[in-house]
């Protein structure tokens, strides 16, 4: 059964997209004079809020892709995201080439050669997603709690593992999963509860995830999955609802028209992340780390929604956010019976 699109859900997606857009201006910055000492080690104890909850959200709707007929499944989820993955890793290698003596990245030509190992760090997520969509089609004859369990042991295992041998994008794949079989199968349940959730549950939600905060702070320890993980449930819980909360507000409708777009300025965002660092420099701003976070992520998202209106505007360049006719799998069959 098709679920109906509840409006914040697209509320939790703008915020997470959001963050993304923060995490790499941040990104851009951090070594750069002026930036306060101390701000990244306490920016990195919001790293379990990110991620997981963007993994959460991909896959409330993801159950009736998986059991799709073969034909939908490579359309909608392999070729879609297939093609934005390796038509943006391009323009990110091409572009961060072309422009490395004003960038802090650069890179060789030859990365476009290892797309499927190495993606570009600022968009491995689609392979990510892929990956994800992919196993879980494969295992969904598998019991959700078996798979779980075993999500989580290799996520133990792998996900969090001291070896280097595996790029990020497969050791991420694998640390997030559990969360996207999460949202995958139980997301009745879940926006169910948020629906249900209160201000005393988000305050309680919020006050555990600062909790443990404060001991992954204490004894450098985010990164343990004993830790990480009741801190990304805590914190995904506490801004589901809170979004929820906030649906038919001014905050949150601004929140779900940038969720409705997150596609776009998550493909596009590390132009005008890394422009807002090069003009401040140019400016003069330096030497003020924290205003070109704060005036940079919003502009930089800006700057997505507006070139994204423009391309829907632009039929010969609609291909950079829309994927083409000739990108889609129709066998014969379906077009006769279409």
């Amino acid at each position: 059964m098709t679920q109906a699109r509840e409006n914040w859900i697209d509320g939790v997606k703008g915020l997470t997209i959001s963050l993304v857009v923060l995490h790499h201006v941040l990104m851009g910055i951090n070594a750069g004079p002026g930036f306060p000492e101390g701000l990244m080690e306490i920016y990195l104890l919001t790293t379990p809020i990110r991620m997981p909850l963007f993994f959460l959200v991909a896959g409330f709707f993801a159950r009736q892709a998986l059991t799709s007929d073969l034909a939908a499944f490579v359309d909608k989820k392999v070729l879609y995201f297939a093609y934005f993955f390796l038509l943006w890793n391009s323009i990110s290698v091409v572009s961060r080439y072309l422009l490395g003596n004003f960038t802090n990245n650069q890179v060789e030509l030859a990365q476009l050669g290892r797309f499927l190992w190495e993606p570009s760090y600022t968009l491995w997520f689609l392979y990510a997603l892929l990956l994800a969509f992919s196993v879980a089609r494969l295992t969904r004859s598998v019991p959700f709690w078996l798979q779980l369990a075993g999500a989580l042991l290799l996520a133990f295992v792998v996900g969090f593992g001291q070896s280097d041998a595996l790029p990020y994008v497969f050791t991420g794949t694998i640390r997030f999963y559990p969360f996207f079989l999460c949202g995958c199968y139980g997301s009745t349940m879940i926006r169910r509860a948020v629906r249900s959730g209160t201000w005393s549950d988000i305050l309680c939600f919020t006050v555990g995830y600062l909790g443990l905060a404060f001991l992954a702070y204490r004894f450098f320890a985010v990164a343990n999955p004993l830790l990480y993980y009741p801190m990304a449930i805590l914190s995904s819980a506490a801004i589901m609802c809170l979004v929820c909360k906030l649906d038919r507000t001014a905050p949150g409708r601004l929140l779900q028209y940038v969720g409705e777009r997150s596609l776009p300025i998550y493909l596009m965002h590390f132009i005008p992340a890394a422009g807002v660092r090069v003009v401040a420099t140019k400016l003069g701003f330096a030497d003020y780390p924290v205003m070109i976070l704060l005036v940079g992520t919003p502009v930089a998202i800006l700057a997505c929604l507006g070139v994204n209106a423009w391309l829907k505007r632009t039929p010969r360049l609609t291909f950079l956010i829309r994927r083409p006719d000739w990108c889609h799998y129709r066998p014969a069959s379906r077009q006769m019976a279409i």
